[in-house]
């Protein structure tokens, strides 16, 4: 419960950095690059299964040159 509170108020803090002209540019800079980095993660949650997949089969390429060298 007590993450839950505390992350919905950390990013009310990060949309108010963003909306409010008022803020200081490094504020409003730290504010993007929190809500960029959020959407980076979800997109990753959201391809995780071919992304695993994908990375198992590099791991199954690489793992196949080595044992023919």
């Amino acid at each position: 419960m007590i993450f839950r509170v505390l992350s919905t108020l950390i990013w009310f803090v990060v949309l108010a950095g963003i909306v409010d002209p008022e803020a200081p540019a490094w504020f409003q800079w730290i504010s993007w690059m929190a809500m960029l980095g959020m959407i980076a993660v979800c997109i990753f949650a959201l391809y995780a299964e071919k992304i695993s997949a994908w990375a198992e089969r590099k791991e199954a390429e690489l793992k196949s040159r080595s044992k023919r060298k």
